[in-house]
């Protein structure tokens, strides 16, 4: 029988038969593979096995699909060895052929291709609970490096389990990961109750080996906070990290300000893991990507049968984040009405799912971040003002990294030697020169981008001013502060007029940029870089 070996990053995943029924994969939950990745689809595609035995393609991509190193924008048929690209995700296509054993060789931590790296830091405790088919209990620490799994004494964890062969799996904890595949052993590894040759590990997850369960726990300390967030030497990360400390066991909601690239996600996983709900879930919801129609079904769920799509119950952000968090990331970018919807979650504390009757009370901190500046979009009537205040229980601005005077060079240094092999390069005495004097409007994210960057590039031991491909700055007006400041007699319309002036002013007076940043239409806009008539006495 054919069959699609999903893999990320050369680690398989999942393997899974193509019979004549049609297989559908995608972000969406509707789908028979959900792989829930911005870069894939809702629909991406979807494969069935013809009268002739061949597997055709189709492709549900709005942007078209590669397949086998080729675009396909319709339908295909498949060959084998096929790849079909899904974002850091892939799919692997075979032809009739008998599965093959695990070889000990691909188990091996030194044939993945990890060509992304986890957050978990490597100061992080994590353990596994391991349980016995007869109800013993003992924990394993899991440190880092390469351990097995089996019946053979010779194991690192060996199990008293019939069902289990020799040497059933190899647990390995490298470059941020926590990975798990099958060994020796024809039965593969069932994680949270899917069969998979292999997988990558998050806390709470549990792992089944014959009748063992293995659950992956953290071990928290009430006083750490996440090394990735503490890293920088620099007054502005100092006072943040103190912030994060005095704010992480407060239940209050917490507004994140900071340009995009900043780590604000970062900020708000920390305050998280600060908190006494750090064993509970952290759930994000990407807003940019909520329009109305989609927002209570992310938000709030559905029952099957709500909509034309809705196959199967959904459940919704505010129910999986139920005693832990909720982290809306750019809430900025949340339409008016959207937003209405939005606040009466956070003023009752209760959901209801589309097409549900009952309403469900959920106990969830709630964090919120943007890059926008929502006073001044309150002011312009474009953002809610009592979700505002509901939002914002207190303020923690991220500090942008040119105002985190010299970190850039820890960053810098940390992702050459995590990106850069064995032997990382050195940074050339004139390249060192031009990143201290350069701003990085895009921040962390920008600077992490420019070191893979040069490595690509570079072409002897060290990275040269050349190899760093700096993007050229066009230079932005600047408006003094005092321009935003109310004055006597000063009417609401002129105070709005300032705003607008300033925002088409710093966006270059770019009309339609200035018009995003403040989420409004081009009309609008222009309407109010007219000066409003001067009041009367």
């Amino acid at each position: 029988m054919p069959f699609l070996t999903f893999r990320r990053a050369g680690l398989n995943l999942l393997r899974v038969p193509i019979t004549e029924a049609r297989l559908t994969v995608g972000r969406d939950e509707g789908c028979d593979v959900q792989l829930p990745e911005r870069a894939i689809a809702e629909k991406h595609f979807a494969v069935q096995r013809n009268e002739s035995r061949r597997v055709a393609f189709f492709n549900l991509a709005l942007e078209g699909s590669r397949v086998g190193g080729r675009f396909v924008s319709g339908e295909t048929t498949l060959a084998d060895g096929d790849v079909i690209e899904l974002g850091t995700h892939d799919a692997v296509f075979s032809e009739d052929k008998p599965r093959p054993r695990a070889s000990e060789a691909e188990a091996k931590v030194s044939t993945l291709n990890l060509g992304f790296f986890g957050t978990l830091e490597d100061s992080a405790e994590v353990q596994l609970r391991i349980r016995s088919p007869r109800g013993a209990e003992r924990v394993w620490p899991w440190n880092l490096g390469e351990a097995t799994a089996g019946r053979d004494p010779e194991n690192t964890i060996q199990l008293e389990d019939r069902f289990v062969s020799g040497k059933e799996a190899t647990l390995v904890r490298a470059h941020g990961h926590l990975i798990v595949q099958a060994a020796a052993s024809r039965n593969g590894v069932r994680v949270n109750d899917q069969l998979v040759i292999g997988a990558y590990l998050e806390v709470g997850d549990v792992i089944r080996l014959g009748e063992t369960t293995l659950t992956v726990e953290e071990v928290s300390r009430p006083d750490a906070l996440p090394a990735f967030i503490l890293d920088g030497e620099s007054e502005a990360m100092a006072q943040l990290r103190k912030h994060i400390h005095k704010l992480g066991p407060s239940p209050i909601s917490v507004l994140i300000l900071g340009e995009t690239g900043t780590g604000k996600e970062r900020v708000a996983m920390a305050l998280h893991q600060a908190g006494p709900r750090r064993t509970r879930p952290f759930v994000v919801v990407d807003c940019t990507t909520l329009t109305e129609a989609l927002l209570e079904s992310e938000l709030f769920g559905h029952e099957a049968g709500a909509f034309t799509d809705a196959k199967r119950d959904r459940t919704g952000a505010f129910e999986r984040a139920d005693g832990g968090t909720i982290f809306l990331d750019e809430v900025g970018e949340l339409p008016l009405a959207a937003q209405a919807k939005l606040l009466r979650v956070l003023q009752t504390g209760q959901v209801k799912r589309v097409g549900g009757d009952a309403y469900m009370e959920v106990d969830v901190r709630v964090m919120a971040a943007t890059h926008r500046d929502l006073e001044a979009m309150v002011a312009v009537e474009t953002f809610r003002e009592d979700l505002w205040h509901r939002l914002n229980g207190a303020e923690l601005e991220v500090p942008p990294l040119r105002d985190r005077a010299g970190d850039w060079r820890l960053i810098f240094e940390q992702r050459l030697r995590a990106r850069g092999g064995p032997t990382p390069p050195r940074l050339s005495p004139d390249a060192d020169r031009l990143l201290d004097a350069y701003p990085f409007p895009g921040n962390v994210r920008e600077l992490e981008k420019l070191v893979d960057r040069a490595l690509v590039y570079r072409e002897g031991d060290s990275i040269e001013e050349g190899d760093l491909k700096l993007r050229e700055l066009s230079p932005r007006s600047t408006v003094p502060a005092k321009a935003l400041a109310l004055e006597p007699g000063d009417s609401l319309a002129m105070y709005i007029h300032r705003i607008c002036l300033w925002t088409y002013e710093a966006h270059g007076k770019n009309a339609v940029a200035a018009a995003k940043a403040l989420g409004i239409d081009r009309a609008t806009l222009t309407k109010h870089l007219t000066p409003p008539p001067p009041r009367r006495g």
